[in-house]
């Protein structure tokens, strides 16, 4: 028995909460373009991130529509800008995405700091609500 739609409300489609265990796993096409923002804490300074400049194209690919992704490889960049001396990082998504072929919208929220969100089973509030 599919609980997923009982967890997580709105278009699985658009927000993969409990996609994986849905029963729509084929019924999609998605398409997306993502960028990170990251700024450095201790100085202001920012520059953007584009996942392929770590990722084979296959990966960046997947991750680029894939919220679970996306914040696995926020905090995957926070921890590398960390562990190189930089310092502390703000990281933020810029995604696009389209579901099926309708028009892109945001996906993640671009306010939202990644580094600091938590991925779990709870309900996501950085990924925005799909506008069809």
């Amino acid at each position: 028995m599919p609980f997923r739609s009982h967890l997580y409300a709105g278009n699985v489609l658009w927000h993969e909460q409990g996609f994986r265990f849905s029963w729509n796993i084929m019924l999609m096409e998605k398409n997306a373009s993502l960028e990170y923002e990251v700024k450095v804490m201790e100085t202001g300074k920012q520059f953007t991130v584009k996942p392929a400049q770590f990722l084979t194209r296959i990966q960046a690919r997947q991750c680029s529509f894939q919220p679970d992704m996306i914040i696995q490889f926020a905090h995957m960049l926070h921890d590398h800008y960390v562990k190189s001396g930089v310092g502390e990082t703000e990281i933020r998504a810029v995604c696009y995405a389209s579901v099926n072929g309708h028009q892109s919208n945001l996906l993640i929220d671009p306010e939202v700091d990644l580094a600091k969100e938590q991925d779990s089973f709870t309900a996501k509030k950085w990924i925005t609500t799909w506008k069809n």
